[in-house]
């Protein structure tokens, strides 16, 4: 069934605050397709939003216009990039950062976040590898903000 582009109406139209300081109702501009089943990350590069399903997917990128209309899938699996747990995407100029950054059961030692960029002769690729340094960490949230590369962790009780 498909689900209605409540993340992309936020981001596409803004939280508009009515004369009262109360947010105004939202209004549907679009549905995603079935294939974006459980989408966990979403961005804007120009009039393109970038989105992927979270974990256990397949390892694709969508590119999706305002109504959610795919308008290019990108299979990162082709370059050996696989999806275990993808949370989220940033876009910073030519880039989307793919943060593979979820553990919820806090089993994993290394999580990755995937930089990539579009270029003429196809997507390229670079992985980045971290560890916290005191404890495993459950991420949901990445941004990128003056060239720096951020990572949002969920705090526990005990961690």
């Amino acid at each position: 069934m498909p689900r209605v582009l409540s993340a992309l109406l936020f981001l596409a139209a803004g939280a508009t605050l009515a004369q009262e300081g109360e947010i105004a109702p939202r209004v549907p501009i679009g549905r995603l397709p079935d294939e974006i089943g459980e989408s966990s990350g979403i961005d804007r590069q120009g009039d393109v939003f970038w989105t992927h399903n979270d974990s256990d997917n397949p390892p694709v990128l969508y590119a999706i216009d305002r109504s959610g209309a795919v308008l290019r899938t990108l299979d990162l699996g082709d370059l050996g990039i696989e999806n275990v747990d993808w949370e989220d995407l940033a876009v910073d100029g030519d880039a989307i950062w793919i943060g593979e950054i979820g553990d919820n059961k806090r089993v994993r030692d290394v999580l990755e976040v995937h930089r990539v960029v579009l270029e003429e002769d196809g997507p390229s690729v670079t992985t980045l590898r971290f560890s916290y340094p005191d404890a495993r960490h459950d991420a949901e949230a990445l941004f990128v903000r003056d060239g720096r590369l951020w990572v949002i962790s969920k705090a526990r009780e005990g961690y």
